[in-house]
């Protein structure tokens, strides 16, 4: 069975798909896919997708399923690649309950022009009722508020029993009309301390601090909302380490010396130097990359 146009009595107007049908003695199984027209990835300057989802008399258990797919062309066929992570209502707590989307492609790497395909597999016949619904599908608006971070995911490194802050994560608000709210989620939260918990509608930077004396690898989930806007989160790791290193600093005084700090920041770019503390008096105690050529090594002092 094909997806189809539905009217409500008010009017307003759905796609909408079911595998009912009363005139099947038995059940088959069904692949229903309804796909967009095609979307310009290249030159959208706002590359946001929007759309809402309903399901109806859905039950416990059941083996239907709805999918929302990427597809491009490859070659003379077709890519077709569900997105994770969308969790499509899918239980009987549910039905009747629209369930906005906002999806912000940006900084992907995708195809100059794709589809989206809502694709539903089922099992056709008399038994099968599921239905479900898609409205207000969208695509480029420049009006939709939209928290943007300029990563996902990010990681440094850390000392154990020495505080070590992250790098900038740098927040883009879009048509936001209210304050950009940041916390904290994760077992791991107690360990991370924000710089700000508050960013104005527009964007800003924010950073985290974290302290732990015990060795091993740390996460915590950053959470940014903002009245009218989809949840936004930016998962943050640490690699805390134990200070193992060299007390002395030897260096081929021949050759440039590059320092770094242990979050990669340069303190020092190819410098000629006298001595070994010459360079041991330029900085205080800490760990610390040393690099000359295409050799490195890391230092405590």
């Amino acid at each position: 069975r094909a997806w189809w146009g539905y009217t409500w009595a008010d009017g307003n107007g759905a796609a909408k798909v079911t595998p009912y049908d009363s005139k099947m003695e038995e059940t088959t199984p069904c692949v229903m896919t309804l796909v967009s027209p095609a979307l310009d990835f290249k030159n959208t300057p706002n590359p946001v997708l929007t759309f809402k989802v309903m399901g109806t008399l859905m039950r416990d258990g059941m083996a239907d399923q709805l999918e929302v797919c990427y597809i491009e062309k490859d070659g003379e066929g077709m890519y077709v690649q569900p997105i994770d992570g969308l969790n499509i209502p899918a239980s009987p707590d549910k039905n009747e309950e629209w369930v906005p989307y906002t999806i912000d492609l940006k900084g992907l790497d995708l195809a100059d022009v794709f589809f989206i395909g809502f694709r539903f597999n089922s099992s056709r016949g008399a038994e099968s009722t599921t239905s479900y619904y898609i409205d207000d599908f969208s695509w480029g608006q420049t009006n939709v508020p939209l928290i943007r971070p300029n990563i996902r995911e990010g990681s440094f490194k850390a000392i154990a029993g020495k505080k070590a802050t992250s790098p900038d994560i740098e927040i883009e608000g879009i048509a936001l009309t209210s304050d950009i709210k940041i916390s904290l989620y994760g077992a791991h939260k107690g360990f991370f301390t924000l710089s700000t918990t508050t960013l104005p509608a527009a964007g800003g930077k924010f950073n985290l601090d974290f302290l732990n004396t015990e060795p091993g690898e740390y996460a915590v989930e950053v959470d940014l909302n903002s009245e009218g806007a989809p949840l936004t989160a930016v998962i943050v790791g640490v690699q805390n380490e134990t200070a193992t290193g060299i007390t002395d600093v030897i260096v081929d005084l021949s050759q440039p010396v590059s320092v770094y700090d242990i979050q990669g920041h340069a303190l020092i770019t190819n410098k000629q130097i006298s001595s070994t503390s010459e360079l041991k008096s330029a900085f205080g105690e800490g760990i610390y990359i040393v690099k000359q050529g295409e050799k490195a090594c890391k230092v405590k002092l």
